[in-house]
């Protein structure tokens, strides 16, 4: 992946000012290239995937049926904490949520954040924080809920790019894990960047004083 949750980062990821959206390759090999394709292990989703209102995916629920499209799950992390009564929430938790076709959110986690045993991870690797997520989920959610980055999968289908000069590939950054098949002969040239937007800002009630 090139692009991952705020999360995943720390505090180092809410203080950055911009992240990767788009990632974009051209190649210039020439025509004597054996093997190097772009490899992307992509799937068919319910609904615009990638980011949700500043929210990164975070995973998918999976299909129940071979027909069905996948969800893709979001992680927000700026859910307002419950506060006593007559006091002002000021904490945020965070929650996981899909898309319903009226473009609502349906939350499919309980309301959980850093001090809780089953999120607190300290490996930070993807399929760890992929388990910390599954955790969260309530039970129905959690037995379809697969990480992002989880590759190969069986609900993803392969798409490989040979390395021909001119072709552009253009690919979201965070819901589309891909890899880089090995160069048999000749030699892979490429350029590669990222379109960046802005980083997600806390909400304006985070942090203010009693």
């Amino acid at each position: 992946m090139d692009e991952r949750h705020e999360e995943t980062k720390g505090e180092r990821g809410w203080r950055l000012p911009t992240r990767r959206s788009v990632s974009w390759l051209l190649y210039l090999s020439r025509g004597d290239v054996r093997g190097g394709a772009l490899r992307a292990y992509c799937r068919s989703s319910a609904a615009a995937c990638g980011a949700h209102a500043g929210d990164l995916q975070v995973g998918w629920l999976d299909g129940v049926r071979a027909c069905d499209r996948d969800e893709p799950v979001f992680l927000d992390s700026w859910v307002r904490s419950r506060a006593p009564p007559g006091e002002a929430a000021r904490e945020a938790r965070s929650a996981l949520y899909v898309l319903r076709r009226d473009g609502s959110r349906c939350y499919v986690s309980r309301r959980f954040g850093p001090a809780d045993p089953s999120w607190s991870c300290e490996d930070d690797s993807p399929a760890a924080f992929a388990a910390a997520l599954r955790a969260q989920c309530r039970r129905a959610a959690g037995r379809r809920f697969s990480g992002v980055e989880a590759a190969p999968h069986p609900r993803q289908s392969v798409v490989e790019v040979p390395p021909e000069a001119g072709t552009l590939v253009l690919m979201d950054a965070v819901a589309v894990p891909h890899e880089v098949l090995p160069t048999l002969a000749g030699e892979r040239l490429a350029l590669a960047g990222w379109l960046h937007e802005e980083s997600q800002e806390p909400p304006e009630w985070f942090g203010e004083e009693a």
